[in-house]
């Protein structure tokens, strides 16, 4: 597997269980030549949690605002009062993790993702706390960035953005 052979950075965040990269936003908008007042990525992180599943291993968590944006992006809202949303998605464990946490793509993800859910925080930094606290429980064990625990994420976020045919599934 690609992700055992890679040299990795020391871990922003090192849990019990895993380990968590915040993944350098700064350097891909600069890659992608894209400016920050274009971009509502607040924060992505890359998070190894092996024990999360046997066939892969890491995920990439994604927060981005919703304020209005030039050009006039369309925003989706499933959630009244909506400020922030985040994705949980599955990394391919076949591709090099590095290159997404140095800021030099975005990172390779499986589809589809595991988890997705609209905030209502008082400002970023509260949205960012947030998600670090989901974060930390991930590479603490406490809960799991599979879809196989679906019904963990909706407990501490909420159900407003999974599909009614998957809630009748459970």
């Amino acid at each position: 597997m690609v992700w055992a052979k890679e040299v990795m950075p020391p871990p922003d965040r090192d849990g019990t269980v895993g380990r968590a990269w915040n993944c350098d936003i700064v350097a891909l908008r600069q890659r992608l030549n894209v400016a920050a007042y274009d971009d509502a990525t607040l924060a992505i992180w890359c998070v190894e949690a092996p024990w999360a599943h046997p066939l892969w291993h890491s995920y990439r968590v994604a927060l981005v605002h919703l304020r209005p944006m030039r050009g006039g992006r369309e925003t989706k809202f499933y959630r009244d009062g909506a400020t922030h949303e985040f994705w949980v998605e599955a990394l391919n464990p076949e591709k090099p993790r590095l290159p997404a946490i140095r800021g030099e793509e975005s990172g390779k993800v499986l589809v589809p993702l595991n988890f997705a859910a609209q905030l209502v925080e008082p400002s970023d930094e509260a949205a960012r706390t947030r998600i670090e606290a989901a974060i930390d429980l991930m590479i603490a064990g406490e809960l799991n960035p599979d879809t196989d625990a679906r019904r963990q994420w909706e407990a501490l976020f909420g159900d407003a953005m999974i599909k009614p045919e998957w809630r009748a599934r459970g």
